[in-house]
């Protein structure tokens, strides 16, 4: 059996929330939903630019030992690309939904 890393976990979830999508579209009649690959952006990030320097971790870091969670949260989440083990930081969301409006939303341009 296959070990689940982090990764392969978010390519799953992602996976069913795509599959979750299509039965939606299939459901209601006259709805249009776009898929965006978001690679390509996230590739594009200009990390220096926004100011984020910690990719290794997330901000908010879960942690159970002994049936005790422990909560460890960072001092400045502007810093890091990652909230916690899936979601990224609202700095990130803000530029994913700044190239996904650019894809979407065509420009008025003379």
């Amino acid at each position: 059996m296959a070990c689940l890393t982090p990764a392969s976990l978010r390519l799953l979830i992602l996976q069913l929330e795509i599959l979750k999508l299509q039965a939606l579209m299939q459901s209601k009649k006259g709805m249009r939903i776009d898929y965006f690959e978001l690679r390509q952006p996230l590739d594009e990030l200009d990390l220096d630019r926004l100011g984020i320097d910690v990719v290794d971790r997330p901000c908010i870091d879960y942690k159970t030992f002994a049936f005790e969670t422990v909560l460890n949260v960072c001092d400045d989440p502007s810093r890091f690309l990652f909230h916690d083990a899936l979601h990224f930081t609202s700095l990130v969301h803000r530029e994913l939904a700044a190239a996904v409006a650019s894809a979407l939303i065509p420009s008025k341009q003379p």
